[in-house]
Formats: structure tokens, C-alpha cells, sequence
């Protein structure tokens, strides 16, 4: 009877992780997803590509409260500081939305930062099933090393030290 109950709670525990994992999407040390994605001109890009430089891709909705509270501080403080440096690229999806809605986002927040379209919610899908914002820092190898879920100001300067950390390896 005792077997039977451990081999219970070891399947119960181990149905918790998966829907964990499910819920909250990628983890740290989880492998960068592949993906293509087009830039407001329509040209592709493929994340293969990016192996070997430190990404940061950060998920948005134009609608999102967090959202707007979080990208004027990952323009300022995160695309500003890496934007010259050619080991760093910066990837912000406009989750469910068309570049059209973004580019104008864009302008109208007066953004700097590199914006694109994830109008299917194509590419968000494979990081994540829920919530936004999220981002993902990715090492040079493509493996994922930091991860965020929703806004909090403190992240900027722990995405900022990871970031600089990454850049260092």
C-alpha cells in the first residue's frame, strides 16, 4: 500500500512540473526556440542566425499596462546602452499584432528600439502559452539564461547584469 502511494505522489508532483512548465512556457537552460520573423520592410529573419550573440526578446501587446510601463525602460536603459555592440541583438514582438499597429506604436512612443509583428502569435507560442510581458535573454550558444514574467522595475537592471555578464563569456 505505502509503494502505491509514493508512485501516486511522484506522478502527482510530476503532472505539476509539466503543467508548470506549460503554463509558464520556456525555463532558464531551455534551448532558444527556431523562428522567422520579418522586419517593417519584409525581410526575413531566421533565429538560427543569431547563435553567437547575447538576445534579448521581449513580448508586448499595445494594450498591455505593463507593457507600456516596461518598454520605455528596455528602450532607455537596455537597446541604448547594447544597440552598437555586435554581439547584442534586441528582438520586441508586438504579440496579435500587424506591423502596421506596431510601426505606429512605435512612433507614437517615440521608440528607438527594434519593433516587429508577431501577428499569429506564432513565435510567442513557442516561448510561452500565457502572460505578457515576457522576455527571455539568450546566451551566445542559444540557450536560455534569464527569464521574466510580467513587470517588475528591478528586472531592467537584473536583465541589464545578465546582459552584461552574457556579453563577458
Amino acid at each position: 500500500m505505502k509503494l502505491k502511494s509514493v508512485i501516486i505522489s511522484i506522478l502527482v508532483f510530476c503532472s505539476l512540473i509539466a503543467s508548470a512548465q506549460a503554463e509558464y512556457g520556456l525555463q532558464v537552460d531551455d534551448e532558444m526556440p527556431d523562428f522567422e520573423f520579418f522586419d517593417e520592410h519584409g525581410k526575413a529573419f531566421k533565429s538560427t542566425n543569431l547563435k553567437g550573440k547575447v538576445v534579448v526578446i521581449t513580448f508586448f501587446a499595445t494594450w498591455c499596462g505593463s507593457c507600456r510601463r516596461e518598454l520605455p525602460l528596455l528602450d532607455s536603459r537596455i537597446w541604448k546602452k547594447y544597440k552598437d555592440n555586435p554581439d547584442f541583438v534586441f528582438l520586441a514582438f508586438g504579440r496579435k499584432h500587424k506591423q502596421g499597429e506596431v510601426d505606429r506604436f512605435k512612433l507614437q512612443q517615440h521608440y528607438k528600439m527594434p519593433m516587429y509583428a508577431d501577428p499569429m502569435s506564432e513565435i510567442y507560442d513557442q516561448f510561452a502559452s500565457r502572460y505578457i510581458p515576457r522576455m527571455f535573454v539568450v546566451d551566445k550558444k542559444g540557450v536560455i539564461a534569464y527569464f521574466t514574467i510580467g513587470f517588475n522595475e528591478y528586472d531592467v537592471d537584473e536583465i541589464d547584469l545578465a546582459i552584461q555578464t552574457l556579453l563577458k563569456e
